[in-house]
């Protein structure tokens, strides 16, 4: 994001293309205040099919014009299903490996009763983004 540090934010813009669909978002900074978990407010809207794949194209080289830099490509292949109404993705993440990712837009909801069902407690928490676990292993 122009005129702020994206490593010392947490704030993250993108677009980001699936098959025939194209979405840009917006990623705020992390709260600090949970910890173990990974909880950031999220921006997204669907660019197609309004528009064309080559307009998304044109887009990412408008906003560059603006100072904004593509930092990194990720490519990931994900599962999703849903468990006791928490959205479980199963992800294959470039060269990081295996990730499974538990997400609710329940405050209320327990996340750590869905691990212990998933028998996935006790298991090593990564809260770092896939793109900050990419910078790391440069």
């Amino acid at each position: 994001i122009p005129g702020r540090n994206q490593k010392d934010t947490g704030e993250l813009m993108r677009i980001r293309v699936e098959g025939e669909h194209a979405y840009i978002t917006y990623k705020g900074p992390q709260d600090k205040n949970n910890e173990g978990l990974r909880i950031k407010p999220k921006v997204e809207f669907e660019l197609t099919p309004t528009i064309s794949m080559d307009e998304v194209s044109k887009l990412e080289d408008t906003l560059k014009h603006f100072w904004y830099e593509e930092i990194e490509t990720i490519e990931k292949n994900r599962s999703l299903i849903n468990f006791d109404g928490i959205e479980v993705a199963l992800d294959k993440v470039g060269n990081l490996g295996n990730f499974i990712e538990l997400r609710s837009a329940d405050k209320d909801q327990s996340i750590d009763e869905v691990i212990d069902k998933l028998g996935l407690q006790g298991k090593k928490r990564e809260t770092k983004a896939y793109i900050d676990l990419l910078r790391s292993k440069k």
